[in-house]
């Protein structure tokens, strides 16, 4: 290894050198680690600086043969590495591969980004890599992060602190084809009462515009999404951290040339991530701006495949037992624990049939899977959503056939039509093959792909926003039969929507002018509450089994009264029409609203005080198993200045109901 003795190199924070690759593509590397804060305002944490540690450790390990898992990139091996830590106390320099290293202080990251742009820049072909972990806050749609000296200046209080998307920007303008950024830090608003909208903190690099005509778009992965916290632990890594690492060690690559692209690695660490959960909600959704295609390390091929076991929201992991068996033999059994994983992880010999199942706490069987591991990765919730069988040579393909099929159905017709139900069928050796899409009849009927021999990733998307995903082997001569089980399409909004008191619709829906809706009563009840007129909740409806009424204007008083503040405009004038309704992939309904005024944007710079009729419209919205009270968005007043010609042209306000089984509000919190 090039690990650096000059003491110029280790200002910049220089651990590793190869000044033999100066002038060929290469790896640039720049992570950053912050824990420790000059300001009081700002506690100590131990997560960020371990974190920073960790993913240098990575690229260090790839330059030793006995520890696999580690970077290793042929075409744009590793050229430098730069590590700023502020971990330790009282301003003291840490010790990283030999070498005292820069703490993360804003003038020694802004001397360090310099040094890394310039190695970077020695070739166009080079890959720029950045690894930054430390709290972060976010103002409007911006996010900064905070380096060791934020807060120590009264006359400017974003002193200390950079802007993520200025500092994106400004590596667009450094000649490197390929970029990686990731950010682990919050982006939980910030209490630092600044005025309008203004740049977020100082910059660090302000480049001139790119003249080559090249300007890059680098790859951004950001731990968490706007407005959200971040997850560390005490004396260990970040979730995120961890998760990233398990993706860059091989859960990312690809099993047919054993390397990890940009695309992969995102899809990845956000896979692993949706795992953690904390009181039924996502732990933490990571943030992504996509490039173009390109890898980023390779792995050894391996013969264990890892599998992550995740039960339906609907169950307690914590009173679970997740079983692996041979045949009728348990080989191996996990009991299942409280906390953020809700999961089991297991690792299995590839290509060995085993049966997978998940008993409760009185020992009764939740579900249980059939798969044959196929490195690297594979994730399976149960109970499973997916039944897959092989029928050797039938449907015209006769035992030796090159070539085989897959036959795509629900596992039984569905008690009403649900429509959006879309599986898609791709090759796991091929990131960049088209995919095939085929959409289900509800009624049962198979829909057959002919496929090559090989290994297959097939998801199936409800329309709820729900996606099961299975492994299926396509074998020359046979079919490959898939049925999503009917829970998949029984569990679709929330937890409670199998309980006995949710209303639901029975009998057949119809269109509107048709023969009126069989409403069940607690539904009928409901929504009369609400204010729903008996003639609306009679000619309501639609093939889908959706229903959408607008509720009274005694309603949306009595909720503003509960929120504070004035009543809601009565919702008269919103004419829904159930012929206009249309439900379409991933939950969202569209509904037609006839007055012309409340959509259309204002035209001029004209100024519209708030008024009534801005706020939001109240509406019910009830289907099979689930029901809630969701606002339409509204222009109101504001774009009364447009002319009814514009204001006809399509614009529409958009439901959303949540997707994924998560809880429905039934009142706006």
């Amino acid at each position: 290894m090039s690990l650096v003795i000059s003491d110029v190199d280790r200002d910049d924070g220089v651990v590793y050198l190869d000044a033999n690759l100066r002038d060929v593509p290469s790896t640039h590397a720049l992570v950053i680690g912050v824990g420790q804060y000059a300001s009081d305002r700002l506690s100590p944490v131990s997560s960020p600086p371990l974190s920073a540690r960790m993913i240098a450790e990575w690229f260090l390990d790839g330059m030793v043969e006995t520890k696999p898992g580690g970077f290793v990139n042929a075409a744009k091996p590793l050229g430098s590495l730069s590590v700023l830590l502020s971990e330790l106390p009282a301003g003291s320099r840490s010790q990283f591969a030999d070498a005292s290293i820069p703490r993360a202080t804003f003038g020694n990251v802004k001397k360090a980004v310099g040094a890394w742009i310039k190695r970077a820049s020695s070739h166009p072909d080079n890959f720029l890599f950045l690894f930054i972990s430390s709290h972060g806050e976010s103002f409007g749609r911006r996010t900064a992060f905070l380096l060791e000296d934020y807060g120590t200046e009264e006359i400017d209080v974003t002193a200390g602190m950079s802007e993520v998307e200025q500092f994106v920007e400004a590596l667009a303008n450094v000649d490197a084809k390929q970029q990686l950024l990731i950010f682990d830090c919050c982006r939980t608003p910030t209490s630092l009462g600044l005025r309008f909208d203004q740049e977020f903190g100082t910059r660090l690099i302000n480049l001139p515009a790119a003249t080559h005509g090249r300007i890059r778009r680098a790859h951004v992965l950001r731990s968490t999404g706007l407005g959200a916290e971040a997850t560390g632990r005490k004396q260990g890594p970040t979730i995120f951290t961890q998760v990233l690492l398990d993706a860059l060690r091989g859960l990312a690559s690809s099993s047919d040339n054993w390397t990890v692209d940009n695309f992969g690695l995102a899809r990845t660490v956000a896979r692993l991530l949706d795992l953690h959960e904390r009181n039924g909600e996502p732990l933490q959704l990571p943030d992504s701006q996509l490039n173009a295609p390109f890898v980023v390390s390779a792995v050894p091929p391996i013969d264990i495949a890892t599998i992550f076991v995740s039960l339906g929201p609907q169950y307690d992991f914590s009173q679970s037992r997740i079983r692996v068996m041979d045949d009728k033999t348990v080989e191996h059994e996990v009991v299942g624990t409280s906390g953020i994983a809700r999961f089991a992880r297991l690792e299995l010999s590839k290509f060995k049939a085993r049966t997978i199942a998940a008993l409760d706490a009185a020992g009764k069987l939740i579900g249980e899977t059939r798969i044959e591991p196929v490195p690297p990765v594979a994730f399976k919730e149960l109970p499973d959503q997916f039944k897959v069988t092989r029928a050797a040579g039938t449907k015209g393909f006769a035992a030796g056939s090159s070539k085989g099929q897959i036959a795509v159905s629900l596992a039984s017709p569905a008690t009403s039509p649900s429509p959006g139900l879309v599986a898609v069928i791709r090759p796991s050796a091929s990131e960049t093959a088209k995919p095939v899409m085929v959409a289900l009849p509800a009624d049962g009927r198979e829909r057959a792909v002919t496929a090559d021999p090989g290994w297959y990733d097939l998801s199936l998307d409800t329309s709820d926003g729900r996606t099961f995903f299975s492994k299926v082997n396509v074998k020359g001569g046979a079919t490959t039969v898939v049925k999503l089980q009917p829970l998949g399409l029984d569990v679709l909004r929330s937890p409670s929507a199998q309980s006995a008191d949710v209303p639901t619709f029975s009998g057949t829906t119809q269109t509107r002018g048709s023969t009126p809706s069989k409403v069940d009563p607690g539904l009928r009840t409901w929504l009369t509450q609400l204010g729903v007129s008996e003639e609306r909740i009679a000619d309501n409806g639609t093939p889908a089994d959706v229903f959408v009424a607008p509720v009274s204007s005694s309603f949306s008083a009595l909720l503003a009264r509960e929120r504070g503040g004035e009543p809601h405009p009565a919702p008269g004038s919103l004419d829904v029409e159930g012929a206009m309704l249309t439900v379409r992939s991933r939950g969202i309904f569209a509904v037609a609203d006839k007055v012309p005024r409340r959509f259309p944007q204002r035209v001029g710079p004209r100024a519209a005080a708030p008024q009534l009729a801005d706020q939001p419209v109240w509406v019910a919205a009830a289907g099979k198993g689930w029901r809630e009270i969701a606002a339409l968005p509204s222009l109101g007043v504001r774009g009364k200045f447009q002319d009814e010609a514009n204001a006809t042209a399509g614009c529409r306000p958009w439901l959303w109901s949540q997707p994924r089984g998560r809880s429905a509000p039934i009142l706006p919190r």
